[in-house]
């Protein structure tokens, strides 16, 4: 028997004198346990504060948090700036390269004899898909396989890339097999799973938010499936630290709702790449619906001014890129600066309480790290939205 069924045989009769874990390893380990440096081996996260004089980083080996708030129970966003070996910033680290590998995990490559069709790794067409679309009714599988087929006649006959889907567990393996039979790219499709922020984890869980402020004349509910909120915070947070964004160097964002109804004009990520831009939009315009209500004062005031940043060019209220068409060159938005503005919108939670997406947040990001001439706009691109016939351009 192992050693770990010993203990859970030995512990349904044992009467802990605490209630807890620890009177009972005691008992089991007596005589048996070897004496650890606790500054080693369970270093008091409280000591970073207290006793700054014993927190020496490459002596630990093992963090004991029994701080007021748990590492688990705040944002990342909360401590920007702080030093690195601060405990929640190296809990913070772990978690998330946790998080990257339970992605990694959760990829599966199909139609992968298309590789030699495919140009190199460099470019993939991402869609993030669930089967959940609340009062909307909508049948996003339905919609992104015409997506998929506009993909393959008016994009791949001119420059044939990957294309990467994200999606929740309610997408199955054959609905995937069925995509991916309607290309004849490689497709990549990584598993994911929509999660509260921690800070906020508590509260959402027992309360569904809704956005309140921000309504639509495309949802005759007038507020918002908490899917789509979901949607929205992974797309300004999450996406950023995902696998995908490392594994390629650009990324067409492209609604599960959205096609393109024309020949493109030429190869996009080339386009870019050869003009040296580090982020490729189609139109700007003002954000409406009381959409991403306040989040401008919160920028400016809460991390621009906080944290004394200059932006390369100016981003007025209400300033956004429209989101069905957005190219990412990803080295750009994944440098330090930047994961750390991620973070920070994630402290937020502004796609929670005012249904703020990336077209509203991407236009801070590029401000704080590119000059207005990094940006390109197209022309010349057909796009559909919400159905075939509801043309954005």
């Amino acid at each position: 028997m192992t050693t770990f069924k010993q203990l859970m045989k030995s512990s349904k009769s044992f009467k802990s004198s605490s209630g807890g874990v620890q009177p009972f390893l005691n008992h089991f380990f007596k005589g048996e346990w070897v004496h650890l440096d606790a500054k080693v081996w369970g270093m008091n996260a409280n000591a970073f504060t207290l006793r700054p004089e014993t927190w020496n980083l490459s002596n630990i080996r093992m963090i004991h948090y029994t701080t007021k708030a748990k590492p688990c129970h705040t944002s990342p966003g909360q401590f920007i700036r702080h030093r690195e070996d601060h405990p929640y910033v190296l809990w913070h680290k772990v978690h998330r390269k946790r998080r990257e590998l339970d992605d990694k995990n959760g990829l599966k490559v199909l139609n992968r004899e298309a590789e030699q069709r495919t140009e190199s790794r460099r470019g993939c067409i991402l869609y993030l898909l669930t089967k959940e679309s609340g009062p909307t009714g909508k049948d996003y599988l339905s919609l992104i396989r015409q997506s998929i087929i506009s993909l393959e006649k008016f994009f791949f006959s001119i420059a044939r890339y990957h294309i990467c889907i994200l999606h929740t567990d309610d997408v199955t393996s054959d609905d995937l097999v069925s995509l991916a039979k309607l290309t004849s790219s490689v497709v990549y499709s990584y598993r994911i799973k929509f999660e509260f922020p921690l800070h906020k984890k508590e509260k959402y869980s027992s309360v569904t938010p809704e956005a309140p402020t921000c309504v639509s004349k495309f949802n005759p509910n007038k507020g918002w499936h908490v899917n789509y909120l979901h949607m929205c915070h992974f797309y300004t947070t999450d996406i950023f630290y995902h696998p995908v964004f490392s594994e390629f160097e650009w990324i067409f964002r492209l609604d599960a709702d959205s096609g393109l109804s024309d020949f493109i004009p030429c190869d996009p990520f080339k386009l870019l790449e050869k003009r040296k831009k580090v982020f490729g939009y189609y139109k700007k315009e003002k954000q409406g619906g009381n959409c991403a209500s306040g989040f401008h004062d919160r920028v400016m005031s809460e991390y621009i001014d906080k944290f004394n940043v200059t932006l390369k060019h100016h981003v007025s209220p209400k300033d956004v890129y429209l989101r069905a068409f957005h190219i990412f060159r990803t080295p750009f938005f994944r440098n330090q600066s930047l994961l750390e503005f991620w973070d920070w919108v994630d402290f937020t939670a502004a796609a929670y309480e005012t249904r703020t997406g990336e077209q509203a947040v991407v236009p801070y990001a590029l401000a704080i790290q590119a000059e207005a001439n990094k940006l390109h706009q197209f022309s010349g691109y057909s796009l559909w939205h919400r159905h075939q016939n509801n043309s954005l351009w």
